[in-house]
């Protein structure tokens, strides 16, 4: 894994190549790879031979060989050498340190995050400017949840100095992600990168979705087309595709490729969404029917929560609220789920008494740790008819976390009329999500324009969005109306 790990990154700034790790022939068709660069390594006296082979796939034949001989322990600098051969555009890889090297391999082919954080420490404790092992590490981090990712980003950041070019401008981009920095910022380290590595697909997918955030629908195309042609039927590239036009309001053509993914079943709650948007209700909700359907055959018993929210957000509310009163749940938590919901859009219809007996209901039913999560938020925003300050103190105070504290004061604010500390919410909310909340930008504009703020509401460019019809959000009929409304959205 040595090898590949090697050339993979040298090979990242090509113009002319993509590389990509494939552990057998097979994967490399797979990939719709037109060329493969296999090596071969030789030790003899001390000294290393590497061995290397660009062979076409069409053709089965030898384009390129080339060789290069070094010391043992130099195999880094004979695996750098090589590349350049390849490409002139190829750069030095980020350690000249074999044992460090050899514990990134470790960490990349091993199979628990345990291992891999072991491994990827060993890495970094045997070169510590070693800026692929930190990078590694903070993605995983970043995917897991992991404890640590603010001291790892951290130490990478105090040792940049000694990284190479190439993994100074990816730290540089995924820090901004991950910290949420402003929209620009992002769109300056994505770009930056791409300069150097125009076939990163990462940097390609993270500009094509700042691109549509700032709703420019042709640049964010033109970009994940060249990733799409790089991965062609890359089904996440697809999605964001699909998902960039939505947000462009580019309906029709989202549409289409939503059409060519909806043997997925999670494609079908877009599609229904996307369809609804463009004004056709009836096949809006024909698509969303053979979505509850597909997920009542499979005896998924959120199958009931999905229904009502369809009808919540397509402005049924009081059906939505009658629809799942009258459902039947095999678990207790699933009724608190269905309970805690009601509650919400009961405050949403203006119908406090209701909302706090659904509310004290949920919490006596339920059990898991997130169902009492979704309770608590239910009972509090059911006591947002407190005086503000109260409220606010109670909410604050609550065992929520910051995230869920912050998105319940904004919603009781707003729903209770309390708009201009909606307004303020609001903006710290979008602010913590580097202007990339379309969500908050709707409820920040709705918020501004009943605090009698048109002007300043009309500067808020608000974009349409998905929303989480699985129970995931149990706001989702409520920012969806806001946004229809505001963009006068069938």
């Amino acid at each position: 894994m040595a090898v590949p790990l090697v050339f993979a990154q040298d090979l990242m700034t090509s113009g002319r190549f993509v590389p990509l790790i494939a552990n057998a022939e097979s994967a490399a068709y797979q990939f719709q790879a037109s060329k493969t660069l296999e090596a071969t390594v030789e030790e003899q006296n001390g000294r290393i031979r590497v061995h290397a082979v660009i062979r076409s796939l069409a053709t089965q034949r030898n384009e390129h060989i080339f060789e290069a001989e070094y010391s043992r322990e130099d195999l880094i600098s004979a695996l750098n050498e090589i590349a350049k051969h390849v490409d002139a555009r190829a750069v030095a890889y980020s350690t000249k340190n074999n044992s460090a090297l050899q514990a990134l391999a470790a960490a990349v082919q091993a199979g628990d995050i345990t291992a891999q954080m072991q491994d990827l420490d060993h890495a970094i404790q045997a070169d510590p400017g070693f800026g692929a092992a930190y990078l590694t590490k903070i993605e995983l981090l970043a995917r897991s949840g992991g404890q640590e990712l603010a001291r790892t980003i951290a130490q990478a950041q105090s040792h940049a100095g000694e990284f190479t070019l190439l993994d100074r401008l990816r730290l540089r981009e995924v820090t901004a992600q991950i910290a949420h920095a402003p929209l620009d910022e992002q769109i300056k380290a994505s770009t930056a990168l791409l300069k150097l590595a125009p076939n990163n697909l990462d940097a390609l997918s993270s500009l094509a979705a700042d691109r549509f955030l700032q709703q420019n629908a042709v640049a964010g195309t033109e970009l994940l087309k060249r990733a799409l042609a790089i991965s062609p039927g890359n089904t996440n590239l697809q999605l964001q595709m699909a998902q960039g036009l939505f947000e462009t309001r580019h309906f029709a053509e989202a549409e289409k490729i939503f059409i060519s993914l909806d043997a997925d079943l999670a494609v079908l709650p877009n599609l229904a969404t996307c369809i609804l948007l463009e004004g056709d209700t009836a096949r809006a909700n024909s698509v969303f029917a053979t979505y509850v359907q597909r997920l009542e055959q499979l005896g998924d018993p959120l199958a009931a929560l999905a229904k009502a929210g369809w009808l919540a957000i397509s402005g049924q509310m009081r059906e939505a609220i009658a629809a799942l009163q009258t459902a039947q749940f095999p678990q207790p938590d699933l009724q608190s789920l269905a309970l805690s919901q009601i509650a919400i859009w009961d405050v949403a219809e203006r119908d406090s008494k209701a909302a706090k007996q659904a509310a004290a209901e949920a919490g006596k039913l339920a059990r898991a740790p997130i169902v009492r999560l979704f309770a608590l938020a239910a009972a509090l925003i059911a006591e947002g008819d407190l005086p503000p300050e109260q409220w606010e103190d109670r909410v604050n105070t609550s065992t929520l976390d910051s995230g869920a504290k912050q998105a319940l004061l904004g919603y009781g604010f707003f729903l209770f009329g309390h708009f201009q500390e909606a307004a303020r919410t609001w903006q710290a909310i979008l602010n913590s999500s580097g202007d990339t909340d379309l969500r908050a930008r709707a409820m920040l504009a709705a918020s501004l324009e009943s605090a009698g703020k048109s002007g300043e509401a009309s500067r808020i460019p608000v974009q349409p969005f998905l929303p989480n019809l699985t129970g995931g959000d149990p706001y989702a009929a409520i920012t969806f109306g806001e946004m229809r409304r505001l963009l006068h959205l069938k």
